[in-house]
């Protein structure tokens, strides 16, 4: 037996415990980071007539997904990326070679449009979601760190 248990789980099989069970250990946190990727088209509605993105157009949009997780002593990670894709992988696809404006909530698509949808649909099943990156080019991306994140929060951090 090799140990093999499916595509995503076969480090499950090779875990050793962190730390000596009958030594107390203060708590490690991590910020775990997964990346998506899908292909869709959209236009800008509320733009002027004369903006190109009014114009229809596509993007190969990657999508980060972080969240902050505490790390079981035990296993040794915080959270089983093939866990992580069971919730995110749906969102993704229901995307995927999509006119993203005949999404509800998407009729007005942009970049910061498309990280609040994403997190509204990711943060019932993902506890300790800190972050939704969207990415629709090479060099421009939007970051949403959820509601309760203001201006000047992040100013003082």
């Amino acid at each position: 037996d090799d140990g093999f248990l499916g595509a995503f789980s076969t480090r499950v099989c090779y875990l050793r415990p962190m730390h000596d069970p009958g030594q107390r250990q203060e708590p490690v946190w991590v910020e775990l980071r997964r990346e998506y990727r899908f292909e869709a088209a959209h236009c800008l509605p509320r733009v002027p007539e004369d903006h190109p993105c009014r114009r229809l157009h596509g993007h190969t949009y990657r999508i980060e997904v972080e969240l902050v997780c505490e790390v079981n002593p035990d296993t040794g990670w915080g959270l089983d990326f093939y866990d992580l894709d069971c919730v995110v992988l749906p969102h993704i696809r229901a995307l995927d070679h999509r006119y993203l404006n005949d999404l509800p909530g998407l009729e007005n698509a942009t970049s910061e449009v498309l990280c609040v949808y994403l997190w509204q649909k990711l943060c019932a099943s993902l506890d300790g979601l800190s972050k939704i990156t969207v990415w629709e080019t090479r060099d421009a991306a939007c970051v949403y760190r959820g509601p309760s994140v203001s201006p000047l929060r992040l100013a003082k951090s």
